[in-house]
């Protein structure tokens, strides 16, 4: 059930227009949640912008208490990279990712948390820069 909520919450979520600096000086831009309005029925696909022409997919799950994240190109949607996170939940009941060194409380309305939460989701699977 907090699987759940936390997708929702990132679906709703939304976030465009924001824009994220890499240690190597790439540009990600967030351009929003590929399908707002639609039920949460597996994953939450994100549209991230890669300097000025490429697009892709970062896709998020979690099942069996693993984050499930990948990384598509819009136009096959095959996924590229994928990667695997435990998730554990804490004593406050707030779920955490020891490899990515974050946490959410599933209940969380607050879209700063919400915001950073995506963002490490993000860094976590975008391939290294050659």
């Amino acid at each position: 059930e907090s699987s759940r909520r936390i997708l929702y919450k990132l679906r709703d979520l939304n976030l465009l227009a924001e824009r994220m600096r890499l240690d190597d000086g790439r540009r990600v831009d967030m351009r929003g949640c590929l399908h707002p309005d639609a039920p949460v029925n597996g994953k939450v696909y994100y549209r991230l912008g890669m300097g000025e022409s490429e697009e892709i997919l970062l896709g998020i799950d979690i099942k069996d208490s693993r984050l499930h994240l990948t990384i598509s190109t819009s136009e096959t949607g095959t996924p590229s990279r994928s990667r695997y996170l435990p998730m554990t939940v804490d004593d406050a009941g707030r779920a955490r990712s020891a490899q990515i060194a974050t946490t959410l409380d599933p209940d969380s309305t607050d879209r700063i948390e919400l915001q950073a939460f995506l963002q490490e989701l993000v860094l976590a699977c975008l391939p290294a820069s050659n």
